[in-house]
C-alpha cells in the first residue's frame, strides 16, 4: 500500500532544529521505500526488542491518522557498507506497525553524529516521546548505558554514568535515574578486572553460567541437565530462596538443594572480595543456623530434642561456592582469568560433587 506523506508540512510542524540534541547532525527529511531500510535486531535500544503488545495501538494510529506530521519521523543513517541503503536508528515499533499495514514507504530523517556516543544517546532520546511512540523503560536505558560502557563511549565512573543516564532519559525523575544506575551496577561493576552477574539472559547472566558449568538454576529448571536441584542467588539473606528450597526438597523426597552465589553489591578486586565473600558466607551460615534453631524449638515442643549440629548437618540447603568474578589475567595460567568456574571464599577452584 502506498502511503502519502507531506514532507513540507512535517518540517514546518516538527522542525529538526527543535527535536535533536547537540551532537546530532540533521541531513534531510525524505520519503524512502521501507525495503531500503534495515532495522538490525542487535542494535535495538530497547531491552525487550519489539514488543508486539505495543504495535496494535501504533497500527491503529497510522490507519486512522496517517503519519502525524507534528511527530518526529523515524530516523536512519546511511549504511556504511552500501550508500544506497539505510540503517534504522529509531522507529522499530513504527516499522513493525507500517509493515502490518503493508506500507511501501515511510518518512525518515537522515542523520549523522559527532561521535558513536551521540548516536547512542539519540537512540535513547528517540524513546523519550509518549505518543504515538512507546516510552522507554528503565531497563531500556540501563541496556544502553552498558553498551556505552562496553564500547568505551563513556568512562566507567559514577559521574560519567549518571551524566549519560540524565542525557539518555531526560523525561525521567532523578529517583528513576538512580534506579537505572543501580541496574547498571548490578550488571557492570566499577572495576575492569571484576565481573558481575544478573538474573536475566545472555552474557554474564547466572543462567548462562549455570548452562556452561552444568550446575542447577532456579530450583529444578535445569535438573534434567545438572541432575540436581539448586539456586544461584546474589542476595545475602535469601529468605525467599530458603523457603522455596525447603519446599522443593520435600517435593523431591528430601533431595539436597545446592546454593551458589556471587557478590552482587559493589564487588571489589581481591583481597577485598575475599572479605566480601567471607561476610556473605558467614551470614548465610548464620541464616541456616537460625533456621535450624527454629526447627529444634518446634521439635522440643513436640517432645523431641534434636541436637543443633545434627539439624545443621541434615539441613537440605547446602552452600557450594561462588561464581568466579576476579578476571585479572594470571601469568601463571598463560594469561587466563585469575578465577574460573566455581570458587571458594579465597577464590580457589571448587569441583562440584553433589552428595
Amino acid at each position: 500500500m502506498k502511503q502519502e506523506f507531506n514532507v513540507n508540512k512535517s518540517l514546518e510542524e516538527c522542525s529538526p532544529s527543535k527535536i535533536y540534541r547537540k551532537g546530532t547532525i540533521f541531513k534531510k527529511r525524505l520519503i524512502l521505500n521501507r525495503n531500503s531500510v534495515t532495522y538490525p535486531r542487535d542494535e535495538n535500544p530497547r531491552e525487550l526488542q519489539v514488543n508486539t503488545d505495543n504495535v496494535p495501538s501504533l497500527k491503529d494510529s497510522f490507519e486512522v491518522n496517517g503519519f502525524i506530521t507534528s511527530c518526529p519521523p523515524p530516523t536512519v543513517k546511511v549504511d556504511p557498507n552500501n550508500s544506497a541503503r539505510f540503517i534504522g536508528l529509531s522507529g522499530y515499533h513504527r516499522n513493525a506497525a507500517a509493515s502490518a499495514l503493508n506500507w511501501e514507504t515511510m518518512i525518515y530523517d537522515v542523520l549523522e553524529f559527532d561521535s558513536p556516543k551521540d548516536e547512542l544517546l539519540h537512540k535513547c532520546n528517540s524513546n523519550a516521546h509518549k505518543t504515538p511512540t512507546i516510552e522507554q523503560t528503565n531497563d531500556d536505558v540501563a541496556k544502553n548505558v552498558i553498551i556505552a560502557l562496553e564500547r568505551k563511549y563513556i568512562s566507567n565512573d559514577d559521574d560519567s554514568i549518571m551524566d549519560f543516564i540524565s542525557n539518555a532519559a531526560p523525561e525521567k525523575t532523578s529517583k528513576k535515574h538512580k534506579d537505572i544506575y543501580k541496574k547498571v551496577r548490578e550488571r557492570h561493576g566499577k572495576y575492569s578486572t571484576v565481573i558481575t552477574y544478573h538474573a536475566g539472559n545472555g552474557e554474564n547472566s547466572a543462567y548462562s553460567f549455570a548452562l556452561q558449568h552444568n550446575i542447577p538454576y532456579d530450583g529444578d529448571r535445569l535438573k534434567d541437565q545438572s541432575g540436581v536441584l539448586g539456586y544461584i542467588t546474589g542476595d545475602i539473606t535469601p529468605k525467599t530462596t530458603l523457603f522455596g528450597a525447603k519446599k522443593l526438597s520435600r517435593m523431591y523426597d528430601g533431595e539436597n538443594i545446592y546454593i551458589f552465589s556471587w557478590i552482587k553489591k559493589d564487588p571489589k578486586p581481591n583481597p577485598a572480595m575475599r572479605i566480601q565473600r567471607k561476610s556473605w558466607k558467614d551470614k548465610f551460615d548464620n541464616f541456616i543456623k537460625e533456621d535450624c534453631e527454629s526447627m529444634r524449638f518446634i521439635a522440643q515442643r513436640c517432645g523431641f530434642d534434636i541436637p543443633l549440629d545434627v539439624l545443621i548437618k541434615n539441613h537440605p540447603v547446602k552452600f557450594v561456592g561462588f561464581l568466579a568474578q576476579d578476571i585479572a589475567p594470571d601469568e601463571t595460567k598463560g594469561g587466563r582469568p585469575t578465577e574460573e568456574g566455581i570458587v571458594d571464599v579465597d577464590g580457589n577452584p571448587i569441583t562440584f560433587s553433589p552428595t
